[in-house]
């Protein structure tokens, strides 16, 4: 084999959700409730698009609802808009419901779709596609606790903005693991957008839709704190953010809040301060019915277990979360799980294991276009031809990461391929 580096792959960073969610209707057998998180008109109307496509082959419709104001009976209009839509439809698709959320979260839409919720299966035979921006999911969360812990899954779209987008979520670059797929510049501007969105949040007056707009601008600043290893910058930001998510009542960020302290106490090999966090991440994603939030956390438990050697223990934390992501046809999540089992399985000197799981790890990394975490796995694979004595497929794995650690500017992991590379090549 050669020793170049893969090609990078380049994909559409919001297909895999698209292609969950084809998935998720083309399995359902009846109603199900698919919340989707996407700030952009424009991107959720490319999405809609896509999903028809996808869909043509099943010969049913997917009917748009788009409301243009303020609800106040939406079980009634779901009933009249499904009974006049013709044919039993694929799915139903609502958009606009922001129109009838308060900020205040008390009463109103809110306490009706608690209430409501159990009668929307006998109203929309079909999967319900909730389409809301950030801040409205957050008021949901919220407000409607019942009806949000119902859903059956939850996808998120991002869209890309152009450089000195203004400070709103919908025109900063890259959420969640696309983040670490970013080039530095676009990290960056990511940065810059988000520093600017926080000094103009903290000049507005306080209330809980400022503060839970500040709390999620926090997040993202220590997660983009956390990518480049700055761990007391990172802890700064995710223990006011964490403050405020108290402050609001708001379980399901301080959730994710907690999860991400353990990331940090974990880097910092403060296992038990790590576990603690961890732990109180899970119980709230229990609580609240959140699966996804649940298994991100199970993997992590089994990171702490795997950094202290119990690896059995560990093993059963990874098969947990993949188990988890598996069924709710989460990839990424199912990716990096997979890795970590590889991990497991290498540590055991169980090398053909280790080897089909990462390879496992490797066709969904690159398919979503993963480059980082694809770039992960090629080190671990360096690292099992290591092991077998196979040098020359070694240093060629370990090139493919580091080509694309030094790219994604990542000096952390870079130089880790890089000791790497010149143990296997005795070249400094």
């Amino acid at each position: 084999m050669s020793d170049q580096a893969a090609p990078a792959v380049a994909l559409d960073p919001n297909e895999a959700a698209l292609a969950a969610v084809e998935r998720a209707l083309r399995r359902a057998g009846g109603f199900a409730l698919y919340l989707m998180r996407c700030n952009a008109s424009a991107l959720r109307r490319e999405a809609l698009g896509r999903l028809r496509e996808r869909s043509s082959g099943s010969g049913r419709e997917i009917v748009e609802i788009d409301l243009d104001g303020p609800v106040t009976d939406l079980l009634s209009l779901l009933r009249e808009r499904v009974a006049s839509s013709g044919p039993a439809p694929l799915a139903v698709s609502l958009s606009g419901l922001e129109l009838s959320i308060p900020a205040s979260t008390d009463g109103g839409i809110l306490a009706a779709l608690n209430v409501q919720r159990e009668s929307l299966p006998s109203v929309v035979p079909c999967p319900l596609l909730l389409w809301l921006p950030e801040y409205a999911m957050q008021r949901l969360i919220v407000g409607a606790p019942d009806f949000y812990a119902w859903r059956s899954a939850e996808y998120q779209l991002a869209a890309a903005g152009p450089a000195g987008a203004p400070a709103i979520w919908e025109e900063l670059p890259g959420t969640g693991w696309q983040v670490r797929n970013l080039l530095p510049d676009d990290r960056e501007r990511r940065r810059q957008a988000l520093e600017g969105m926080v000094e103009e949040l903290r000049s507005l007056p306080p209330g809980a839709v400022r503060d839970w707009d500040l709390s999620m601008a926090l997040r993202d600043l220590g997660f983009l704190a956390l990518g480049r290893h700055s761990l007391d910058e990172a802890q700064r930001r995710y223990d006011e953010a964490l403050e405020i998510d108290q402050r609001l009542g708001n379980a399901y960020a301080a959730a994710m809040t907690y999860h991400q302290l353990g990331i940090i106490a974990e880097e910092r090999r403060r296992f038990d301060e790590a576990q603690e966090s961890y732990e109180k991440s899970l119980e709230t994603h229990l609580r609240l019915s959140d699966e996804q939030g649940a298994a991100a956390t199970y993997h992590q438990l089994g990171n702490v277990a795997y950094l202290q050697g119990r690896f059995d223990e560990a093993e059963e934390w990874y098969q947990k979360s993949l188990e988890t992501h598996l069924r709710l046809s989460d990839e990424q999540g199912a990716a990096a799980t997979y890795h970590q089992l590889g991990v497991i399985a290498q540590e055991r000197r169980r090398f053909d294991e280790a080897e089909e799981l990462y390879q496992k790890s490797l066709e969904i990394t690159l398919r979503l276009g993963d480059e980082h975490d694809a770039a992960k796995t090629y080190h671990q694979l360096g690292g099992v031809a290591e092991e077998r004595g196979d040098m020359g497929l070694a240093a060629e794995h370990f090139r493919q990461a580091l080509t694309v650690f030094e790219r994604l500017d990542d000096p952390y992991s870079a130089e880790t391929a890089r000791e790497a590379l010149a143990r296997v090549t005795g070249k400094p």
